[in-house]
């Protein structure tokens, strides 16, 4: 049974009700509707009553401040089965506010340097454009009390911080940092945040290689991990295909070990009373050079002797190899707020699915890594770790697919958010498995 059709027996009302009309745009007289809270009077009351979902968030261990699920009853009795991911990187938040701080202040400054180097007649032009962008200036990077401003004349403009004391309505200028200052505190202060993270990390590294608990904990150790956690979570209901799936990888060397090919000369070869071999100076190197792998001398003792050397091969292990995990997800919003969650969901993992760029933009910062694991709630709001599942070590998330014609025809709600969305999540671990890890649940 689809969620639809549990909110629908929830709501009692038939597949075909205004409130979950999810009919085509491309039929005029059937538009999809937008559902809220607010379009049915027993909506409200129904999905308050049956939604216990608060406190399983509130019991989650490790969900961020920004925490997205989807369906909007998971955690129910409904829907009580879910995948919880968490997403790390390998900066933290504070750094990453910091290190964005840097770039922005180096782009306000380097825009300047552009402008005072076009010819004055366009210098005007140029820096009414730069000024229309409210974003630049009083943006997330500087508090209530600072107002950017560009100053100066042709050729020798700058940007200006301006601090202002608020007293009452009232707000005092107090003083104008230059640009170029305020680009040397931000620095600093990125500076100490970075210290500050390797530090910590040194430390999680000393307990780690400390843990006697853990006898593999050097062989799976990492040159750099992701330790730091980002404040989004997402909670997802289980898909219908949960896969779990593992493969090793083989090699097939031949062992044609020298002493063989001497066995064979003492029998087969000699047979051709050295005439063979006169003709060819280089043949018995070439013999001797068959646990090489020389292809013309496998042949030409093969045509010779009308017998084919036997390989002699074995089957030897090389390696497991890194497990892929696929999700498929269905999404169908009944409200507004669905919609706002499915947008939410679908950006979070597409963001952290790909790199950040680093100060300066020649470099990347890794992409994250998430770490998935399979929850179940109770109707008393409590939430346990689903034991008869596989887990998942840390992963990367290779491929983020989303269809946003899941019905297949194009069916927007009157706000032309979809109706119908798809979406399937490719993820890799970061970590080779090993038996110790299929005993720990892996």
């Amino acid at each position: 049974m689809s969620f639809t059709d549990i909110f629908n027996q929830l709501n009692g009302a038939g597949r075909n009700s205004g409130l979950f009309d999810q009919r085509s745009s491309s039929d005029p007289s059937r538009t999809p509707l937008v559902s809220s809270i607010g379009t049915n009077p027993d909506f409200g009351e129904k999905l308050q009553r049956q939604d216990i979902s608060g406190s399983v968030w509130e019991n989650l261990e490790g969900k961020g401040t920004k925490h997205y699920h989807y369906p909007q009853n998971l955690g129910t009795d409904d829907a009580n089965h879910f995948l919880f991911i968490k997403i790390f990187q390998g900066h933290s938040e504070q750094f990453q506010i910091a290190e964005r701080k840097v770039q922005h202040l180096e782009f306000l400054q380097s825009r300047m340097d552009e402008i005072n180097s076009l010819p004055e007649a366009d210098q005007e032009q140029a820096l009414r454009d730069f000024r229309s962008n409210k974003n630049l200036f009083n943006g997330d990077f500087f508090n209530e009390n600072q107002e950017v401003k560009v100053l100066g004349g042709p050729g020798t403009y700058h940007v200006a911080v301006h601090n202002y004391v608020t007293e009452g309505e009232n707000k005092s200028y107090r003083q104008t940092n230059i640009l170029n200052q305020e680009i040397i505190s931000a620095k600093e202060a990125l500076a100490i945040q970075e210290s500050s993270e390797n530090e910590e990390r040194e430390q999680r590294r000393l307990e780690q290689n400390s843990d006697a608990s853990r006898a593999d904990s050097q062989s799976t150790a990492r040159i750099r991990k992701a330790d730091f956690q980002m404040e989004e979570t997402i909670s997802l209901y289980l898909p219908q295909k949960l896969n779990v799936s593992g493969m090793n990888t083989y090699d097939t060397p031949e062992f044609a070990l020298l002493k063989d090919v001497e066995g064979m000369m003492s029998g087969d070869l000699k047979a051709l009373q050295g005439t063979f071999i006169r003709k060819g100076a280089g043949f018995l190197d070439s013999i001797a050079n068959i646990a090489g792998a020389d292809l013309n001398a496998k042949r030409a003792i093969a045509a010779a002797t009308g017998r084919v050397m036997n390989p002699r091969r074995e089957t030897l292990f090389v390696s497991p190899e890194m497990r892929k995990f696929e999700f498929a997800f269905e999404f169908t919003p009944r409200n507004f707020a669905e919609s706002q969650a499915v947008n939410n969901i679908i950006m979070t993992l597409r963001k952290h699915a790909y790199p950040k760029l680093a100060q300066g933009g020649y470099f990347y910062h890794m992409p994250a890594e998430f770490h998935l694991e399979y929850y179940s709630a109770n109707p008393s709001g409590g939430v346990s770790e689903n034991k008869w599942l596989n887990k998942i070590l840390p992963s990367v998330l290779q491929e983020v697919n989303v269809d946003y014609t899941g019905s297949g025809q194009v069916s927007m709600f009157d706000n032309n958010a979809p109706t119908h969305i798809n979406m399937t999540l490719s993820f890799q671990e970061v970590e080779l498995l090993h038996q110790d890890r299929i005993l720990e649940g892996y």
